[in-house]
């Protein structure tokens, strides 16, 4: 009313056209509501609102497309491996030099008596090797703390060709060169950690001298 009294344009009628053609486009008569009774009332005196489309976009949960795809990402890692894996069973390279050897027995992995001692001897290197890493901090605390240690020791050495093994109290053991040079393996009985090799014989030998100063008479 104020727009057609006091307005200086037109535009009140074609706004007033659009917002009722917009209602009666909203408003629709097929469309009751869901609580609405059809036998008292019927379904015009309750029209609502058409409803309304779902436009919005949906999208996977990304967290389960990237484990699918780690899935088959190892899927197909684990078919490559596989596959090489019965390539070498079968024979056809040989494991260290790479050389062809389909000419050998179906189950040949090597294809000379060279090759398979050159392959085992770097696969007894690298478990050396592993076995100094995880067995150097023991024999360095163990040494760290000798003088106010009281460690029981299961002594393995090899003797005439026979392993044998003897359980001693660290003040107790005061061990030749002799009888050091054939320890094989020491385990520490109260933690259940255990030197092998050199590292075994150097512990027993540390604790030998330590254990002749200290009862060497003093002057």
């Amino acid at each position: 009313k104020i727009l057609s009294r006091f307005g200086t344009t037109a535009t009140h009628t074609e706004t007033t056209n659009l917002i009722a053609q917009k209602w009666n486009e909203l408003t629709a008569v097929k469309c009751p509501r869901l609580n609405n009774n059809f036998l008292e009332n019927g379904s015009k005196d309750l029209s609502t609102f058409e409803p309304l489309e779902c436009t919005v976009k949906t999208y996977p949960n990304q967290l389960t497309e990237i484990k699918q795809k780690k899935v088959k990402k190892m899927d197909a890692k684990n078919t490559t491996i596989s596959t090489q894996k019965i390539t070498t069973e079968k024979g056809n390279f040989c494991r260290t030099c790479a050389k062809d050897i389909s000419n050998k027995k179906s189950n040949s992995l090597y294809c000379s008596k060279r090759c398979n001692n050159s392959y085992h001897a770097k696969q007894r290197k690298k478990e050396r090797h592993f076995l100094k890493i995880a067995e150097k901090p023991v024999l360095n605390f163990c040494l760290q703390n000798l003088n106010r240690s009281r460690l029981f020791l299961l002594v393995e050495y090899r003797d005439n060709g026979n392993c044998e093994a003897v359980s001693l109290y660290q003040n107790e053991i005061n061990a030749p060169f002799l009888w050091i040079r054939k320890v094989i393996k020491v385990t520490l009985l109260d933690t259940g950690e255990t030197l092998t090799s050199h590292r075994a014989k150097r512990l027993v030998n540390s604790i030998s001298k330590l254990n002749i100063l200290r009862n060497e008479p003093r002057i």
